[in-house]
């Protein structure tokens, strides 16, 4: 079950990574800076983008109801035979500060 799983993610992370990259290369054609301290605020003048952006970064982290979902799902049903906290926090703890701060430089912060 884990090895299908790690099949699943492979080909959703290849999909939602090519995705992200096409987002960083619209952002770099359209502000023209390399910097993520000029991409605050982005929310308010490319609403559409923000929400596809947000979109694949959930689907990157495995949400429910994204191409990534099934693989993390099993590749943690995969991982239940080692203890919940080691199979839990190593997969999933890291996936929260991707989400923060996509959201954070999305909606909150203003270009400097």
């Amino acid at each position: 079950m884990g090895t299908d799983g790690a099949v699943m993610q492979m080909i959703s992370y290849g999909i939602v990574s090519g995705a992200m990259l096409l987002r960083t290369g619209m952002l770099y054609d359209r502000t023209g800076s390399a910097s993520i301290d000029g991409y605050g605020g982005v929310a308010a003048t490319m609403p559409r983008f923000a929400a596809f952006t947000m979109l694949f970064s959930m689907a990157n982290v495995g949400m429910p109801g994204t191409s990534g979902f099934v693989g993390e799902f099993l590749v943690l049903m995969g991982a239940m035979k080692r203890p919940f906290f080691i199979s839990t926090s190593t997969t999933q703890l890291p996936r929260s500060h991707l989400l923060g701060s996509c959201f954070d430089t999305a909606f909150f912060e203003m270009p400097r």
